[in-house]
């Protein structure tokens, strides 16, 4: 819904812009109505202002002519405009205050127990889509493994530092949530997140030993099933890097929880 509003907010911004132009234009452009007779030679121009007889325009009043079929132009534009920006902010207020989620949020709460709403508001968005139940991959016993500001075990470093930015920014997760790939079996991607505005969910992983060449090997394999089974980076799959030379930067996490899902 929001990159739908936001397809129109920038579409009234482009129509305002339009309408500054032709007012512009409007303000310094010649007064009068042209009209274009055609003819067996070429077309005859004419000029009709208030009060006045129509004037036939000379060969050398051609840009007058050119200015007054400007004007012409710029105040059927400035209708136009004007109408169809009137229009869209209409919409966008409509899908602001969403009536049909206004339905099921103003019945009585025993009402909507037994409703199954067609659309319901982010925070019951996420709200069910955070309470699913899922078996996370076990820890062994001597497993090394870090605690999250939400109070959970990760296994390493750089999983806390992105657990904690996706916490700190309101996204919700799962960590290690199940995947099933066909031909691998299930699979524990590190983070399962939610862009909440698009109400899009992405797979999120962190590949941690690429300068390992039996690591990036692995990398490769993964990258080649989950492409396998729809997700493609840049669209539904997310995924950091790190070198014991180069660690992950918080800054690449925080940029990617921007453009990605906020």
């Amino acid at each position: 819904m929001d990159s739908f509003i936001d397809l129109l907010k920038n579409r009234s911004e482009e129509l305002e812009e339009i309408i500054c132009q032709s007012k512009k234009q409007l303000s310094v452009l010649p007064k009068g109505k042209l009209r274009i007779a055609t003819k067996r030679y070429g077309p005859q121009f004419y000029v009709k202002t208030d009060g006045e007889e129509e004037v036939y325009l000379t060969g050398k009043q051609r840009g007058l002519a050119a200015r007054l079929a400007q004007r012409d132009y710029c105040e059927k534009v400035l209708k136009q405009a004007v109408r169809a920006q009137r229009c869209i902010k209409m919409a966008i207020r409509v899908c602001l205050e969403n009536p049909i989620v206004a339905i099921w949020t103003g019945m009585h709460p025993a009402r909507r127990a037994l409703v199954e709403p067609f659309e319901v508001t982010d925070e019951e968005f996420v709200e069910r889509w955070s309470n699913e139940s899922y078996e996370p991959k076990k820890f062994d016993e001597n497993d090394i493994s870090y605690t999250t500001e939400r109070g959970e075990r990760v296994r390493s470093k750089s999983e806390k530092i992105i657990a904690d930015m996706l916490f700190a920014r309101g996204v919700p997760y799962y960590y290690e949530f199940p995947l099933h790939l066909p031909g691998r079996g299930d699979i524990y991607p590190d983070f399962r997140v939610l862009n909440v505005r698009l109400r899009r969910e992405f797979r999120l992983e962190h590949f941690g030993m690429m300068d390992n060449p039996e690591y990036a090997a692995s990398f490769l394999r993964k990258m080649r099933s989950y492409e396998q089974s729809g997700l493609f980076p840049g669209d539904n799959l997310l995924f950091t890097m790190e070198t014991s030379r180069e660690p992950l930067r918080p800054e690449t996490v925080n940029e990617l929880i921007h453009r990605f899902l906020l």
